[in-house]
């Protein structure tokens, strides 16, 4: 059981004060500054030695647009299903998703693309981006 004062005279008038910098709160002005956007390559992209656009394809087999990820790699590598073969996969070693459980098997990705292209008939004809 706490006992509240009785009066404003029993409250004690010494303030805790600190004698180290505040700096480290960050208080102040940076309260107004906004968060600056930069574009940055995915650490998987940038570590592609084909140099490939694996956050687009990702994003499209996962939106289950098995078509236009097959001609997004196609715009770098004209050989999807041998690549998902014999790629040594340095991609994989730089995935992000490593720090938190596995990382994405892009090799096997590539691979089930490749192969459903074969298996629909599509060319495969690298596709260039309009000049």
């Amino acid at each position: 059981m706490t006992v509240q004062p009785a009066f404003a005279d029993d409250i004690s008038l010494f303030i805790s004060r600190s004698r180290v910098t505040t700096e480290g709160n960050k208080t102040g002005a940076w309260r107004f500054m906004r968060p600056a956007y930069a574009e940055k390559t995915a650490p998987c992209g940038a570590a592609c030695p084909a140099g490939e656009d694996i956050a687009r394809v990702q994003l499209l087999t996962a939106a289950e647009q098995t078509g236009a990820a097959w001609e997004t790699i196609l715009r770098e590598n004209p050989f999807p299903a041998v690549c998902g073969r014999v790629c040594f996969h340095p991609c994989q070693g730089a995935c992000n998703r490593g720090a938190f459980d596995e990382t994405v098997s892009i090799r096997q990705v590539e691979r089930f693309l490749g192969d459903a292209a074969i298996r629909e008939g599509r060319s495969a004809e690298p596709v260039r981006p309009p000049t």
